[in-house]
């Protein structure tokens, strides 16, 4: 089994390698990227603890990306300096 550290930087790669994905359909991610996690991690983890991390991983992600695209658009539009 890996460690708690280990399989959430295996999930957050997998989650942040698909950005677009996560972007487009926020939690409508979650079947998708828990599939490639498993897959990536095989036996070496807990499904249970996997479904928490890539839960946490999307929003976290999510939030990143929506925060990016609002200060771009902010800025583009000359509302913030």
């Amino acid at each position: 089994m890996l460690s708690h550290e280990e399989v959430t930087q295996i999930i957050e790669d997998i989650v942040n390698k698909n950005e677009a994905m996560v972007k487009e359909r926020q939690m409508g991610a979650m079947g998708p990227l828990m599939r490639m996690s498993m897959k990536e991690l095989k036996d070496k983890a807990d499904g249970s603890i996997v479904n928490r991390i890539v839960k946490e991983s999307i929003q976290k992600c999510y939030k990143r990306v929506n925060n990016s695209f609002t200060y771009f658009y902010l800025k583009f539009n000359n509302t913030i300096d």
